[in-house]
């Protein structure tokens, strides 16, 4: 005795779950932006310290970005050699041309992620004219007051925050957790 297949269950069957899982990913959008994973800079601002300016700007942090590590994006070649947090107090040490005088630019987008802990990054940029980069090398030490520069930001939102500082001259990223004290090797 032969049994006869039943085409339509088995086609059903199969059909079901691949309708259903066909809505599911299709009524995900991860291009919506539900605001609660991060805080979103409004305004843009400037903090001049000695000798670098904080720039709290989005546009100019994305520019860094899509430029970083460029041959014609530096004017001077630098190298972050040590990164050290102490609470309020952020110290990036530079390597820099003896005798060079540079100004620096640290850019930050705006953004701190709502992660545990909390994230934000910034990128340091040198600027400098007519550097003998052939000559010996000195540390620069910017020494940056956080509650300072992060302004639009609470005190224990800052102090929650962790921070990865990237060399927008070459591709070195430094994470700093919590206190810090981060030396980078050549």
């Amino acid at each position: 005795m032969k049994f006869k297949k039943n085409y339509f269950s088995i086609k059903w069957v199969a059909f079901l779950p691949t309708l259903a899982l066909s809505i599911i990913l299709f009524n995900c959008d991860s291009s919506k932006d539900s605001g609660e994973d991060k805080l979103q800079l409004k305004d843009n601002y400037e903090v001049t310290e000695g000798p670098y300016t904080f720039f709290a700007n989005a546009e100019k942090y994305k520019d860094t970005d899509l430029k970083r590590g460029q041959d014609n994006f530096c004017q001077v070649e630098t190298k972050i050699s040590k990164v050290k947090r102490e609470g309020n107090i952020l110290t990036i040490e530079i390597l820099k041309p003896k005798n060079c005088e540079i100004k620096y630019e640290i850019i930050w987008d705006g953004v701190v992620f709502f992660s545990n802990p909390m994230q934000s990054t910034i990128y340091v940029k040198a600027l400098a004219d007519n550097c003998n980069e052939d000559s010996d090398m000195e540390i620069d030490a910017l020494v940056i007051k956080l509650e300072e520069a992060f302004k639009t930001l609470k005190k224990d939102m800052i102090d929650r925050t962790n921070f990865t500082v990237r060399d927008a001259c070459s591709l070195v990223n430094i994470d700093c957790v919590d206190d810090c004290n981060v030396v980078i090797t050549f």
